[in-house]
């Protein structure tokens, strides 16, 4: 039986404003690599980067949970993929995601819910598609034995999934389901309409609703080998989207009474559930739900700020796998020359502490160069 990692924990209605993790999120992969354009991938963000870049910045018409995370986690991916909206190449892990969620999405359609029928479900969703993402280039895979580990793991998934629940109709009140609200928001700001979209909503035994989302990576916020401020940092950033959720539904007619949030991440050996608690009382539950509503304000009133300030204020992360590392110098060269030269006037020492200070690895192995190592590192190389 699948061992069930419940992190239960209530919102506080004076938890303070979500703060981004830029920095601090940069040790959640840092053996990744950077992203890998090839040529006509480059040639067409470069195009698409030039002509935004002559258009004056306006603000979204609206913002979802998972770009309100973004801008979060990465001002400079938020400008790229919500804003300029670049032509971003597939990567096999969002194939995947979005696979599955199709599959755990339409499993309540019938009752083929067995382990082997689902996983023929994916089989059938991946060659509806495939032709699609190996046609164009580069394909999503380079070889045969690439796309085999790919559909081996994404099956473990499902697999994952189902020794962890079944799935009841009993309980489901809805699933994938378009949720919209309007946040309150000062007369210096254009109106914050929030959009997005739930996995699933279910009723607790006692009438309240559970939010529940799907994720096919791992647990970020439970390696034990993150330091415990880390983890607090990234579960708080996960179960930002929930609480949106929960706020959203809270505001359809009726007011929806959402009680508790979980994250469910099918990746890695077995499946892992963040489960969060909203306040029982009330006044507390209404009171945490507007902090939410006032964390996305505060996040709608920064992206102004960046607006107004222009493309260039929209700071970059140091994730090494974050895609605006393959855009930035390719819609901003000079900036990025720029910045490469600033790096090239400190010490050893000060990029060993700048690489700390980001979360980065300070250590060089013997024999390695530690200026263009430590360099690389802060660049996003």
């Amino acid at each position: 039986m699948m061992v069930l990692f419940l992190l239960q924990t209530l919102i506080r209605p004076a938890r303070p404003l979500l703060a981004p993790l830029r920095r601090r999120a940069s040790t959640v992969a840092r053996d990744a690599s950077p992203p890998s354009l090839d040529a006509g991938t480059q040639a067409r963000i470069r195009k698409a980067g030039a002509d935004k870049a002559k258009a004056p910045l306006r603000m979204p018409s609206r913002l979802s949970p998972t770009a309100a995370t973004t801008f979060l986690e990465c001002e400079q991916l938020f400008l790229f993929r919500n804003l300029w909206r670049l032509p971003e190449p597939p990567s096999p892990a969002l194939v995947r995601g979005s696979l599955v969620h199709s599959v755990l999405e339409h499993m309540f359609d019938g009752q083929k819910r067995s382990k082997e029928e689902l996983q023929d479900a994916f089989r059938d969703e991946w060659r509806a598609v495939r032709d699609k993402y190996l046609s164009v280039q580069p394909p999503l895979f380079s070889s045969i034995e690439e796309e085999k580990t790919w559909g081996t793991e994404s099956l473990g998934l499902i697999e994952n999934y189902l020794r962890f629940e079944t799935p009841d109709d009993e309980t489901l009140v809805e699933r994938e389901a378009w949720l919209e609200a309007t946040a309150q928001v000062p007369s210096s700001l254009p109106p914050l309409k929030v959009v997005g979209k739930v996995d699933r909503v279910d009723r607790e035994d006692d009438g309240s609703l559970r939010v529940v989302d799907y994720k096919t990576g791992q647990a970020a916020c439970e390696r034990p080998y993150y330091k415990e401020e880390l983890r607090n940092e990234l579960r708080e950033r996960a179960l930002f989207q929930l609480r949106v959720y929960a706020w959203m539904l809270s505001r359809r007619d009726g007011g929806a009474d959402v009680s508790a949030l979980r994250l469910l991440y099918l990746g890695g050996e077995k499946a892992v559930a963040v489960d969060e608690a909203l306040p029982s009382d009330p006044k507390e539950r209404r009171d945490a739900l507007e902090d939410t509503e006032r964390e996305l304000v505060d996040i709608w009133k920064r992206i102004r700020e960046k607006v107004d300030e222009g493309a260039l204020s929209f700071e970059s992360c140091d994730r090494k796998w974050c895609f605006c590392h393959a855009a930035r110098p390719l819609c901003f060269p000079a900036a990025d020359a720029s910045e490469s030269d600033d790096l090239a006037s400190k010490s050893v020492k000060d990029l060993r502490e700048l690489c700390r200070a980001r979360g980065l690895d300070s250590v060089v192995k013997r024999g390695q160069d530690a200026r263009a190592t430590l360099t690389a590192r802060l660049s996003g190389g």
